[in-house]
C-alpha cells in the first residue's frame, strides 16, 4: 500500500510512531508539508492514504487522487478546515483525524504564553542577554478573569489550568452551557465575554461563522490597554489589520498566538517587530509525548478505516 505522509512533526521526531508506522510496510512518500494545491496536483503518486497535516485538500485535488485510487485522508491532529468535507463525502473518500488528542498540551501553551506576557519574560530575558539589569514590573494571572470562548475539550482543560491559578473563569459556547463548571460565569454573548475578562482565549473551529469573528469593533467595546488575547486555535478567526489597529489604539494590550492565517508566516508579516504581539510558530501541540500519540493515532485511523 502507497502512502503520503506530509506532517513536519511526525517525521522529524523520534519515538513509537516512527516504528509503528514502519511495522505496516506500507510504501512511504514523505513530503515536507503544509502543502498547497498546487503542490498536492504536482505530486505524480497514486496513493491507497494520506497522513496528513493541514494541506489544501481542494475538491480538484480529491478528485484527481480519488482517479488515483485514494481512499483514506488520515488527519495528523484535529482541525480539518483545511480539507473539503463535502467533496470528500462525494467522493467516497473517509476523512478521519485525532479528536481530544491536542487536549492538555495546548491547554499548558496557553498558560505558557499567558505567563510570558504577564512576566514582560521575553524583554527581561533581552535585557539580560543585553547586560542591563533593568528589572520591569509585570503581573499576577491570580485574582484575574479569563474569557473561554468555545469550551470544547481545550477550552475546559484551559479553564481548568487557569482556575488551579486562582483565575476566575468566564464561559461562552452556544452548545455545551449544560457542562460548564458552576464555579464558572456563563456569558451570553461576545460583548459581555469581552467586558467582563481580563484576558480571552480562543478556542473555537473555524468556519464560515467564525472566520474574523474577533474583530475591532469588539474589542473597542471592550476597550482595555492590558487585555490580552490568546488564539492557539485558527489564525484566521481574526482580522491582523484590526488587531494592530487595537493594539495601535490601547484597546487591547497583548495578542498571543499560535496560529496565522497563513504558515509559514510570509516575509515582511505585519506581526513582525511589535512588542505587543507574540507569536509561536504552531507548536502547542509539538511535544515528544503528543507527537508520538497523534502519529500512532494517525496510523490506527488508517487502518480501521481500510
Amino acid at each position: 500500500m502507497k502512502v503520503l505522509l506530509t506532517s513536519t512533526s511526525f517525521q522529524d521526531s523520534s519515538g513509537n510512531h516512527q516504528s509503528f508506522l514502519k511495522d505496516q510496510n506500507w510504501d512511504v512518500v514523505k513530503e515536507r508539508g503544509p502543502l498547497t494545491e498546487d503542490q498536492l496536483l504536482a505530486l505524480n503518486h497514486n496513493f491507497d492514504a494520506i497522513i496528513c497535516g493541514d494541506d489544501e485538500y481542494t475538491e480538484k485535488v480529491l478528485t484527481e487522487y480519488k482517479k488515483r485510487g485514494l481512499k483514506v485522508l488520515s488527519k495528523y491532529g484535529v482541525g480539518l478546515d483545511s480539507v473539503d468535507l463535502e467533496a470528500a463525502k462525494d467522493l467516497n473518500i473517509t476523512v478521519c483525524n485525532c479528536p481530544g488528542i491536542n487536549v492538555n498540551t495546548v491547554a499548558e501553551h496557553v498558560v505558557a504564553l499567558l505567563f510570558l506576557a504577564s512576566k514582560n519574560l521575553i524583554p527581561q530575558h533581552n535585557l539580560v542577554q543585553d547586560g542591563q539589569w533593568k528589572r520591569l514590573v509585570g503581573n499576577e494571572l491570580n485574582g484575574k478573569s479569563i474569557g473561554i470562548w468555545g469550551f470544547g475539550n481545550i477550552g475546559r482543560a484551559t479553564a481548568e489550568k487557569c482556575a488551579a491559578l486562582g483565575m476566575k473563569v468566564n464561559v461562552l459556547d452556544l452548545f455545551y452551557k449544560d457542562e460548564v463548571n458552576p464555579d464558572y460565569e456563563i456569558c451570553a454573548d461576545a460583548e459581555e465575554l469581552f467586558e467582563k475578562s481580563d484576558i480571552i482565549s480562543l478556542h473555537l473551529p473555524l468556519n464560515r461563522h467564525t472566520e474574523g469573528i474577533v474583530n475591532y469593533q469588539l474589542l473597542k467595546q471592550s476597550s482595555n490597554s492590558s487585555k490580552i488575547l490568546v488564539n492557539t486555535s485558527r489564525g484566521k478567526l481574526v482580522d491582523n489589520a484590526e488587531i494592530i489597529k487595537a493594539l495601535k489604539e490601547n484597546n487591547l494590550g497583548y495578542y498571543l498566538a499560535d496560529v496565522l492565517e497563513k504558515e509559514p508566516m510570509i516575509d515582511n508579516h505585519p506581526f513582525l517587530g511589535n512588542e505587543k504581539i507574540i507569536i509561536t510558530p504552531h507548536i502547542a501541540s509539538r511535544t515528544y509525548e503528543n507527537i508520538e500519540k497523534q502519529g500512532i493515532c494517525a496510523i490506527k485511523n488508517v487502518l480501521k478505516s481500510l
